[in-house]
């Protein structure tokens, strides 16, 4: 290399650029970080980091969805269940939009049915309401992207465009449809068809720009499977975690739930509070187009199932 006129290692060259460009950047204005954190960006890290820990099996994206949600539970939403936008240097900036409800929702149900921890099923449960009671529209369905309670707007959207960030009304489709299903509730499974007709009227202008709304079309259009499982003991856990986390089929529903909280959970399943183990052992229910099978403790007939893994 050739500086000045003379010759050096290129190692030397490279060491003399590296100082002055330090001493240069010492020297002008600092720049200004973006470090804020987002509620609703957070909660397509914690969905992402769900099934990368579903599939792969690694504790620490595990870890990395739990401790995001644990930081927005704490941070990021109040007592009354209000979402906020965004939180830096302990700010928080309220009034969060249908953005934020629906990521964070989805994010949850993710978390459940990476761990089958009913807690966050609750969870979702409970912001769903929330989010269906400010931004929902009865008059014309969808939702609204800022919520009723805010400021009065001239024109308040409903976004439904899919582009590199999915539509909060794409994301909220989608969970209704999952918890509806998850749950058994009829007034859910409702509010799902009510939405996805809105989505589907949209969509039949500008067919791609619905990408993510598809995954909810596969409940409305294909033929679906809710799968039960009573666990028994937690070794059962863990290997039917195994055999359910292989599952391919994006409309495929699971409630999983040990036996002995069964009557805890009751209310959030209520249509599985009445089912029972046969043979004091770990059973199974599969139910399609509300026909289900007779209960049965095999877990290789669960693998065989027609469908079940895609």
């Amino acid at each position: 290399m050739i500086y000045n006129g003379d010759y050096y290692k290129k190692d030397d060259r490279i060491e003399i650029i590296n100082k002055k460009l330090y001493v240069y950047r010492l020297e002008r204005v600092k720049l200004y970080k973006d470090d804020k954190i987002l509620t609703s960006w957070n909660g397509m890290m914690i969905a992402a980091f769900a099934k990368a820990h579903k599939v792969l099996k690694k504790e620490k994206y595990l870890r990395a969805a739990e401790n995001a949600v644990n930081f927005i539970e704490k941070h990021l939403i109040d007592k009354d269940d209000n979402i906020g936008v965004r939180y830096r240097e302990g700010e928080v900036l309220r009034g969060g939009t249908l953005d934020d409800y629906a990521m964070y929702i989805w994010a949850l149900i993710e978390l459940y049915e990476a761990t089958y921890n009913a807690a966050y099923l609750k969870r979702a449960a409970e912001l769903n309401s929330k989010m269906k009671s400010l931004f929902w529209d009865d008059a014309g369905g969808g939702f609204f992207m800022n919520s009723v309670e805010g400021e009065k707007l001239i024109y308040n959207p409903k976004e439904t465009h899919d582009g590199a960030v999915p539509s909060g009304n794409s994301v909220a489709a989608l969970s209704i449809f999952k918890l509806s299903r998850m749950m058994g509730s009829a007034e859910l499974e409702e509010s799902a068809a009510r939405q996805m007709q809105f989505l589907a009227n949209s969509m039949a202008d500008y067919p791609a720009a619905g990408t993510f709304t598809l995954l909810s079309a596969f409940f409305e259009l294909y033929p679906s499977k809710e799968i039960v499982c009573l666990i028994k003991d937690e070794e059962d856990f863990k290997i039917i975690k195994d055999v359910l986390s292989k599952s391919a089929r994006i409309n495929n529903t699971v409630a999983v739930l040990r036996y002995s909280e069964l009557e805890r959970s009751g209310e959030l399943f209520e249509f599985i509070r009445d089912y029972k183990l046969i043979g004091d052992k770990t059973t199974f229910y599969v139910c399609e187009n509300k026909d289900c099978s007779m209960p049965f403790n095999d877990i290789n007939k669960l693998k065989e199932t027609a469908d079940i893994l895609g």
